[in-house]
């Protein structure tokens, strides 16, 4: 709980929401400095109890491909699930600013992935981790872990904070059948560069 209020705490309370200003590089570097790759390397300290970072990096295999090609499109069909039925109630959302330039464009991936990767690194494989010193249940780590990934949500109450409580149990499931961080991984930063993507066509 300590490490979750130390990395999360801010978001979960809504002052560290993301807001409707102009995309900015020199923030978004900052954010990746500053407070993604410390948190990252805490996490993953935390996770294997070690500072060995070349035994943090496993080789991809199989199961990382079929997670991540589960999780993806159900991520994707989700999400914009919840944005039509946003669009649908009238439910005010805080409007994303892409980049407009191919330097911000690639800092936004970057930003996407090694967030998701936290996420992930936290929420599913640390916690999950996690099941058999906390003397957890398979269900009851599962819900402990998407109810502290969807309380980092709450600020887009209702349907930004049920799409993670949906996305939640659905990459928490992926992560305990393949034991996989890669595919889910790469397919919750892919989903949340899609959500810019997107912003930018329309």
């Amino acid at each position: 709980m300590i490490l979750y209020i130390l990395l999360f705490f801010r978001r979960s309370t809504g002052s560290d929401a993301p807001q409707a200003i102009s995309y900015s590089i020199t923030a978004e570097i900052a954010k990746i400095l500053l407070f993604l790759i410390p948190s990252l390397i805490l996490v993953m300290y935390f996770r294997h109890k070690h500072w060995n970072i070349k035994q943090w990096i496993k080789k991809p295999s199989k199961n990382d491909l079929i997670s991540g090609l589960i999780a993806f499109p159900c991520l994707i069909i989700i999400g914009i699930l919840m944005a039509l039925l946003a669009a649908n109630t009238g439910s005010a959302q805080v409007p994303i600013h892409p980049p407009s330039s191919i330097t911000g464009w690639f800092i936004l991936t970057l930003f996407c992935l090694l967030s998701a990767w936290l996420e992930e690194g936290f929420f599913r494989s640390y916690l999950i981790s996690k099941k058999d010193e906390l003397k957890l249940s398979v269900p009851s780590v599962l819900f402990l872990s998407t109810a502290l990934f969807s309380i980092c949500h709450l600020y887009s109450f209702p349907f930004g904070f049920l799409n993670s409580i949906i996305s939640g149990l659905i990459l928490g499931i992926l992560f305990i059948r393949f034991k996989s961080l890669y595919g889910i991984t790469i397919a919750h930063g892919l989903y949340n560069l899609t959500s810019y993507i997107l912003i930018a066509l329309i």
